[in-house]
């Protein structure tokens, strides 16, 4: 092999990485640009509370859902992805620890994970938690979830919210 085969054959690989990684790199971390996306394209915000390097059902979801491809196409046509991390092994900026905090406030957040749905003002739709039965399953509860945020009003879901936390959340397993 020529010495500028490779250099071409390296450089293919560096660019359908870079173009996988871009597609696969949907989740936001900055609230007002989720909200802003959300106004924009009509969609709900799908905010992950997360401590993605020490929490195991943290790691767990990451693993059997978010990262999958399925979910990924399915996530970027039906919501706005927010990740609200709270890290142990590495730092935030000041200004996006902050921002965290405060929506793990707002939203009550008491332990890890916990997926929260709000629209574009920051209204609260749904909450649940680590969701056992892997990425076919967590989807077919975001279709209910998306039909719900658009059925339902704020009020509304609220109800909703207590029969599907009755019905079929499991308890986090992480607190801090």
């Amino acid at each position: 092999m020529s010495g500028r085969y490779k250099i071409f054959i390296t450089l293919i690989a560096l660019f359908m990485g870079q173009f996988l990684f871009a597609a696969n790199n949907i989740w936001l971390t900055d609230l007002e640009t989720a909200k802003k996306q959300s106004a924009q394209k009509q969609l709900p915000i799908l905010a992950n509370f997360t401590g993605s390097d020490w929490c195991p059902y943290c790691i767990k979801q990451q693993n059997e859902v978010f990262s999958k491809q399925e979910f990924i196409k399915f996530a970027k046509d039906n919501f706005i992805l927010l990740e609200v991390d709270f890290p142990e092994k590495s730092k935030l900026t000041p200004q996006l620890a902050a921002q965290n905090h405060s929506l793990a406030e707002k939203y009550k957040i008491k332990a890890f994970p916990v997926v929260v749905f709000f629209d574009e003002e920051g209204k609260f739709i749904l909450k649940t938690g680590y969701r056992a039965g892997g990425c076919k399953s967590y989807i077919s509860f975001l279709k209910i979830v998306k039909k719900l945020a658009k059925i339902y009003s704020a009020e509304a879901s609220l109800k909703v919210n207590k029969y599907v936390q009755g019905c079929a959340l499991k308890k986090s397993a992480c607190s801090k």
